[in-house]
């Protein structure tokens, strides 16, 4: 075991600031991987593989950890938070579908349709060049409903054809995916060239 008063530990301290439900502290001490950079010639596979698997485990947790938090602000009505935790996860996992559909729906929720565009546009672009992919039917949805597409013109619809509460549905609908960030979800492995 490491003595924390003689060797200061990033991941022991990490680690304990999960176990303490310190989602917040642990978030702030998680830098990266595991290592990052770290090369050692002639490292066993076994050491390659645990050391993958440290890296895998650790950053789960800090996705998890920002998930509860993105959650506990939108449900405290802190917008501009869970706006960042959502961010941070989508910095920790750039490849997750889900998380980007979390922080695109809580900046729709908070108005930010612009925003939410942007986000999905990058997004879906990281998709086609990385991996020859398209966004998931889900993320299609909501990205649909912030363009107002699919809505139903109406006797009571405004100038542009959009229904008064169209966009209030979609963003109740929107931010209800936002529910789905806390597990923590596999991201894509590149494709082979």
């Amino acid at each position: 075991a490491i003595d924390p008063a003689v060797i200061r530990c990033d991941v022991c301290e990490f680690e304990g600031a999960l176990k303490a439900g310190d989602d917040a502290g642990a978030l702030a001490l998680y830098r990266g991987d595991l290592l990052d950079g770290v090369h050692v010639s002639g490292a066993s596979v076994e050491w390659e593989s645990w050391l993958d698997a440290e890296r895998s485990r650790l950053r789960d947790a800090a996705l998890t950890a920002a998930g509860h938090l993105m959650l506990a602000a939108r449900e405290a009505g802190d917008t501009a938070s869970a706006i960042s935790y959502a961010r941070r996860a989508c910095q920790l996992a750039p490849d997750d579908d889900a998380r980007a559909r979390a922080l695109i729906s809580a900046l729709a929720a908070a108005g930010d349709g612009a925003g939410a565009l942007r986000t999905h546009e990058a997004f879906a672009r990281r998709l086609r060049r990385e991996y020859a992919m398209d966004v998931s039917p889900e993320m299609a949805a909501i990205v649909a409903g912030i363009r107002g597409e699919g809505r139903e013109n109406s006797a009571n619809g405004n100038a542009n054809g959009h229904s008064n509460g169209g966009e209030a549905r979609h963003i109740a609908a929107a931010t209800r995916t936002t529910r789905d960030l806390a597990p923590p979800i596999v991201p894509l492995a590149p494709r082979r060239r």
